[in-house]
């Protein structure tokens, strides 16, 4: 669900998402809810961040709002590296993010009907519990 919850930036859309998807899951269901951890934000915020990606694609995150606020706002710009080291704009964009803490989000799940917890893990693809260091968490529910 990465980019599901929190892009309108309102706790009462991302509760009706999930209820929704309540409604529709069988018993048995298991939902994967994956989270920006506002916590792990707070702890190692960085005005701006640069990131690479494939295809000499750069992206500079720039925050707008303060570390450990629930309502993030960011710029994100995005450039190609030419093999000059030479770097050409592609695109810029704003955004509003609501971030939960892991207790927040649990919480938000729960009540919206996914009563049993399985796991919650730092790192998926290892399956790693879930450490102060990890700013994605990886929340594993079920009907």
């Amino acid at each position: 669900m990465d980019g599901s919850l929190g892009v309108t930036g309102k706790d009462r859309d991302d509760s009706k998402l999930l209820k929704s998807l309540s409604s529709l899951a069988v018993t048995g269901c298991v939902l994967l809810v994956e989270n920006f951890d506002r916590d792990a934000v707070a702890r190692h915020f960085q005005w701006t961040l640069l990131e690479r990606f494939p295809k000499h694609t750069v992206r500079a995150s720039t925050a707008l709002s303060k570390p450990g606020s629930k309502t993030y706002r960011a710029t994100w710009s995005f450039y190609r590296e030419a093999a000059n080291k030479v770097f050409r704009h592609l695109l810029t964009t704003t955004f509003t993010y609501h971030a939960y803490s892991l207790a927040e989000l649990e919480r938000l799940v729960r009540r919206a009907g996914w009563k049993n917890h399985i796991a919650c893990y730092g790192n998926l693809p290892e399956l790693l519990e879930v450490k102060p260091e990890d700013w994605r968490t990886f929340l594993v529910c079920k009907k």
